[in-house]
C-alpha cells in the first residue's frame, strides 16, 4: 500500500475518537508508522478577508491532533475516506496510474457535519534533505470543498468480502499460469489475512487502525486489501505487459477489479466506525 493512503486510512481511523475525545490517542502523530517520513503535517484552510471578496490560505492545525481539535470545535461529527475515480480522457486506467502521484483516482477526508460535509486532501512535498531519521516529507492537508452535501460512503461489508475473496481467487490463478510465483504469494497471503484472527499481524503498518475500535470481520478485510496493494511505479503488477493478446486483455480486467474491489474494502471496512 502506498504510504499516503495508509496515513488517510490511519487519519480517519483514530480521528473519529479523537474527535470525541482529543486524549484518546495523545501520541498518535509522534508514534504512528503513518508518519514516520513526515518532518510536518498541517491542516489549512480558506479565510475570507472581512468586507472584501478575495481569500487567504490560513494554517488552522500545527498537527493532526490539534487538527482533530479544531474539527471537535467547529461542531464536526465523524471522519469518513472519500475516493473518487477518475474520469480522465486519457488511455490509463487508475490501476495503472496508481502508482504515480496523483494517479489513480482521488483520496481524501470527508469531514461530516449535521447538514453538510467539507472535503480535504493531502499534498505531499519533499521538504528536507535525507537524513538519520529520513523525515522528508511535509504534508498540507487542504480544505477544498466546503458545505457540500454529505456524501458520507457507506458499503455493505460482506458484499465487499466476497467482492474482494472471488478477485483474488482469480488473479492468484492467473498469476500462477503466467509464473508470475512472487505475485502468487501475494495474494494468498491476502485471502489468508480474511480469516486471520490477528490480521495486522507481520503488516508493515501495524498500528494502521486503533486497538479494540474496529471488530474482527472490519479488520481482517482492511488489512486483507491492504496486503493485495500491488500497485506502483515501474516494476509493479501494473507496470506488465503481456506478448500475448488474449492473456493481455485477461490481465487488464482481473487488475482493474482487483484495484476496484480493494478500494470498495478499504472503504467499507474503514468507515463502519
Amino acid at each position: 500500500m502506498v504510504g499516503t493512503l495508509a496515513q488517510l486510512i490511519a487519519m480517519v481511523g483514530y480521528g473519529n475518537q479523537c474527535i470525541e475525545n482529543p486524549r484518546s490517542h495523545p501520541n498518535f502523530f509522534k508514534q504512528n508508522s503513518t508518519f514516520q517520513y513526515c518532518n510536518q503535517v498541517f491542516f489549512t484552510a480558506e479565510k475570507r478577508k472581512t468586507f472584501f471578496p478575495s481569500t487567504k490560505i490560513t494554517t488552522v492545525a500545527e498537527n493532526p491532533l490539534e487538527w482533530y481539535t479544531y474539527l471537535s470545535h467547529e461542531g464536526c461529527q465523524a471522519l469518513r475516506l472519500y475516493y473518487e475515480g477518475s474520469e480522465s480522457s486519457s488511455n490509463n486506467a487508475d490501476y495503472q496510474m496508481a502508482g504515480m502521484v496523483g494517479g489513480g483516482g482521488t483520496w481524501g477526508i470527508e469531514t461530516i457535519y449535521p447538514k453538510y460535509s467539507d472535503m480535504w486532501y493531502a499534498g505531499w512535498k519533499v521538504t528536507k534533505e535525507p537524513g538519520g531519521d529520513n523525515r522528508i516529507w511535509s504534508v498540507e492537508y487542504r480544505k477544498v470543498e466546503y458545505k457540500i452535501q454529505l456524501r458520507n460512503l457507506q458499503l455493505e461489508l460482506e458484499t465487499r468480502r466476497k467482492l474482494l475473496s472471488g478477485t483474488l481467487l482469480a488473479i492468484t490463478d492467473f498469476a500462477n499460469r503466467i509464473g508470475r510465483e512472487n505475485y502468487v504469494s501475494v495474494f494468498l497471503k491476502a485471502l489468508e489475512t480474511l480469516n486471520d484472527p490477528n490480521p495486522e499481524a507481520s503488516f508493515y503498518h501495524p498500528d494502521l487502525l486503533p486497538e479494540l475500535v474496529y471488530n474482527l470481520e472490519e479488520r481482517q478485510l482492511l488489512f486483507a486489501a491492504s496486503r493485495a496493494w500491488v500497485f506502483g511505479g515501474m516494476g509493479s503488477w501494473n507496470d506488465m505487459v503481456m506478448d500475448d493478446g488474449e492473456l493481455d486483455k485477461e490481465y487488464q480486467h482481473l487488475s482493474s477489479a482487483l484495484y476496484s474491489a480493494i478500494n470498495q474494502a478499504i472503504i467499507a471496512a474503514l468507515n463502519a466506525r
